[in-house]
């Protein structure tokens, strides 16, 4: 630990442990249940990247979705630009659901609705779609 320079992160996490698993008084740490510990911090850290990730996909989207509104708001937009924003975002939402998806597989803690900006991400965003492709036919 002294030469990856984490005798600090070191300590904390012996502490922490002993602490929880009431072991106090005690001077020895077993090492499974340090690297056990150590994974499972690894985990939630990539865990907590891949929501940012999925968190700026979502913050994307809706800046996305209120350029095709205003689009369909306008005068008569060009078939061709509506088109192309529409398929943009649905590949937005596909990569989504995708990795929601995934983080819900790899971490088993995180298998709840995943919500944002009072909306839920991973259910219903196809019926948003269709309907939106319908208001683009009209």
């Amino acid at each position: 630990m002294h030469t990856l320079l984490l005798s600090k992160e070191y300590a904390y996490i012996v502490k922490q442990y002993r602490i929880s698993e009431g072991l106090e008084k005690s001077k020895e740490v077993k090492c499974e249940n340090l690297i056990k510990l150590l994974v499972r911090n690894i985990k939630m850290q990539s865990s907590r990247d891949e929501i940012q990730k999925i968190l700026k996909l979502c913050e994307k989207r809706i800046e996305n979705e209120k350029k095709l509104n205003n689009t369909l708001d306008g005068p008569l937009p060009h078939a061709e630009t509506v088109a192309k924003m529409y398929y943009d975002l649905v590949q937005l939402t596909g990569r989504i659901y995708k990795s929601i998806d995934a983080l819900k597989d790899t971490e088993k803690t995180l298998d709840r609705p995943f919500m944002f900006k009072k909306k839920r991400w991973d259910d219903n965003l196809h019926y948003e779609l269709r309907d939106k492709r319908t208001e683009m036919m009209d």
